[in-house]
């Protein structure tokens, strides 16, 4: 596998490339981490979505709880 990228650009951009359509299914389909604890959060409060994916779950919560 080393041989067939020259670096971490070209692995990542390979990975990416292999789960676009992936991506764009799960786009608007929240995980069930946020499925479970949507019900936790205030009508109004604030929250902070930390992660390097698409925010489907940071979506879900603005449209579920009016954030």
């Amino acid at each position: 596998m080393r041989e067939k990228f020259r670096d971490q650009r070209d692995l990542w951009e390979a990975q990416h490339e292999n789960r676009k359509v992936e991506s764009e299914r799960l786009e608007n389909t929240p995980n069930l981490f946020a499925k479970q604890c949507v019900d936790l959060l205030p009508e109004n409060g604030i929250i902070l979505e930390a992660g390097a994916a698409n925010g489907r779950d940071a979506r879900f919560f603005a449209k579920e709880k009016k954030l």
